[in-house]
């Protein structure tokens, strides 16, 4: 049975956290390390920080604990420990669990880089590490630790559920580097055609010549590991996180083009104002909505 933990549970907690710290002997560095390795201390402090604490109880003892701590805008996962005698019985999985639908916000865990069964353990279940410079940000930002714990220390993050997507069909168009095509579509971009796949022509039947349409491509030239961009590609302009710019380079590169359909030939559609590259997969193709009383 899995329980919040009471502050009658206090000595409990304590045991179970230095209990299960002795399989990190050795691996936590020297200087570090303590006897006990938390001290009654310690976790009080950490209580009043904010860890609240939750068990897994058998046969009314605890045999396991796991703390969860709201910082800012994520949710840490503190001090995950199970007794000696009842690991390797699938209480750390079952208070992972039940500690992340308790939260909405993204969930990070720090433990110690050389604890590679914990790292494991944590991967296993859904995590990731994260690289060297993005710990020692994430560390600084929402632990309170010391620079030799950030040192040897890793992070972990979740990884996000990933979603297929199915591409519609392909543009073909005489823009084939990115360096020389237009940054927008209304800045002197050539008619393109959209080439649908045979297996959505229903999808296409009811578009109309004249009409505006949306195009969703996927950039697939783009970087994905871009956060951040100088607008336009202009130094002078400040560095700006890319969910505030147009730049193709974005975690999910997703374009929108609004284009005008020009001509239609089975499954084939020329559109004017159109600035993707030959060969980029159609994503999905939206009407443009006129006035609310017109829709």
């Amino acid at each position: 049975m899995i329980r919040e933990c009471a502050a009658s549970d206090f000595e409990q907690i304590w045991q179970i956290i230095n209990d299960g710290a002795q399989a990190y002997k050795g691996i936590i560095p020297a200087d570090r390390w303590t006897e006990p390795y938390m001290s009654r201390e310690k976790l009080q402090h950490e209580i009043a920080d904010g860890v609240e604490f939750w068990g897994y109880q058998e046969d009314g003892t605890l045999a396991g604990v796991m703390g969860l701590q709201h910082v800012q805008d994520v949710t840490l996962i503190r001090h995950a420990y199970v007794r000696t005698g009842s690991q390797k019985q699938g209480i750390g999985a079952l208070l992972l669990s039940h500690l992340r639908e308790m939260t909405k916000r993204p969930v990070l865990i720090g433990t110690w880089a050389d604890a590679a069964w914990a790292i494991r353990f944590y991967e296993r279940h859904g995590f990731q590490v994260v690289g060297p410079d993005e710990k020692t940000r994430l560390l600084k930002k929402y632990w309170n630790v010391p620079d030799r714990q950030v040192e040897t220390s890793v992070v972990l993050v979740e990884i996000m559920p990933e979603f297929e997507i199915r591409p519609i069909g392909t543009v073909e168009s005489s823009l084939v580097d990115r360096s020389a095509a237009p940054r927008q579509g209304d800045e002197g971009s050539p008619d393109a055609w959209l080439l649908f796949d045979m297996r959505v022509a229903e999808g296409i039947r009811d578009l109309r010549v004249g009409t505006d349409v949306l195009v969703l491509t996927w950039l697939d030239r783009a970087r994905r590991d871009v956060l951040a961009v100088h607008p336009r590609g202009d130094t002078k302009n400040r560095l700006t996180g890319v969910f505030s710019t147009r730049s193709p380079d974005r975690p999910n590169p997703i374009g929108l083009h609004r284009v005008r359909i020009e001509s239609i030939e089975g499954l084939r559609v020329r559109v004017s104002n159109l600035e993707a590259l030959d060969g980029t997969p159609i994503v999905d193709v939206k009407p443009v909505l006129g006035p609310i009383d017109e829709r």
